[in-house]
């Protein structure tokens, strides 16, 4: 009898340890899902250097805009943005007979002297590679962007330089960031005044600075503003190693 006794006793214990070790291996599981996600601060640096990455361009805000899916014409509108004084070299052309000759196999029509911008074909594979993780090659020959309009001869593009202003005014607040699963997650309002927009540019901003339509004066609009009548939308980067290459960019709700 005592033995019996000893053998329920026994296994009582065991079955208690078994459920005690599961209860404390599931708790362990969920504190860990949990602490998993790192809350970021809108000013964080990461943050803010990734949010420069998506204000440069207006690609970002397009429908649907994904690595996955990444078209020639947003991979140009990127690289233009994106460009520094070291990404590119210039030329002034002397025009004659209404031409430009900018190479033997480069020529612009222009009733006067070319300003020509010249970015080589590396330029493209290595920015998109940088900040996207794509190989991509361009196979455009010609193409007009932002008041370039530009040829190929193979290994650079020589790009027409004429007078071009946008004006278009951006504003971003950012609601919330995190990093999870190597991947980190940005939302932000984003919201934008087309100064040629007479009325909408009065109700918004300045009325002088609306009336002056001076793109490269600073102008601010008030948080609540942006937040109120803005769009969200959700930026995904993945982190790999030291870098953030960019995934996609949705909306998540309209105002």
């Amino acid at each position: 009898m005592k033995t019996v006794l000893k053998t329920i006793v026994l296994c009582v214990v065991v079955v208690f340890a078994l459920f005690l070790s599961i209860k404390i291996h599931n708790s362990t599981n969920a504190l860990t899902t949990e602490n998993s996600r790192l809350e970021l601060a809108p000013n964080d640096p990461t943050v803010q250097l990734l949010m420069n990455r998506v204000n440069s361009s207006d690609i970002f805000r397009s429908a649907g805009f994904s690595t996955s899916n990444l078209k020639e014409d947003d991979v140009i509108a990127y690289v233009f943005d994106n460009l520094t004084k070291d990404d590119y070299s210039t030329k002034k052309v002397e025009h004659k007979k209404s031409l430009c000759e900018v190479t033997g196999k480069i020529l612009f029509t222009s009733t006067s002297d070319c300003n020509v911008k010249i970015i080589s074909n590396d330029v493209f594979t290595s920015k998109i590679k940088n900040d996207f993780n794509v190989d991509f090659e361009l196979s455009k020959k010609t193409f007009d962007y932002h008041g370039h309009f530009c040829k190929n001869d193979g290994k650079k593009y020589y790009c027409l330089l004429s007078k071009y202003t946008y004006m278009i005014k951006h504003f971003s607040v950012v609601k919330e960031a995190y990093e999870e699963d190597n991947k980190l997650v940005i939302k932000e309002y984003y919201f934008f005044v087309d100064l040629n927009d007479r009325d909408t540019c009065n109700l918004y901003l300045n009325v002088d600075y609306c009336e002056k339509k001076n793109v490269n004066e600073e102008v601010v609009v008030d948080e609540d503003i942006i937040k109120n009548n803005g769009v969200l939308y959700q930026h995904e980067f993945e982190h790999v190693d030291d870098n953030y290459y960019y995934l996609q960019s949705f909306v998540v709700s309209e105002r």
